[in-house]
């Protein structure tokens, strides 16, 4: 298991709040990301927690991340 932060910047690494980037609801300062891999009838099955996404936003994270592990999927086969 692995843990990550997550936060919004500016292009020069400044962190900034999620408003400032038009994004609606309660973010907080810093999101945690955890991804655990484990073996699955031969395979590797990977899940990811991204903690303090506001509920509103949920349904867009969750489109985001498969699209992200769509594109990661396509560039490895």
């Amino acid at each position: 298991m692995r843990d990550f932060t997550d936060r919004f910047s500016d292009e020069k690494g400044n962190i900034k709040p999620a408003s400032e980037f038009g994004m609606p609801g309660n973010w907080p300062k810093e999101l945690l990301i955890t991804f655990e891999l484990e073996e699955a009838d031969g395979a590797t099955k990977l899940k990811l927690e991204h903690e303090g996404i506001p509920v509103e936003m949920r349904e867009e994270c969750i489109k985001g991340w498969n699209e992200s592990f769509d594109k990661l999927q396509r560039n490895i086969s």
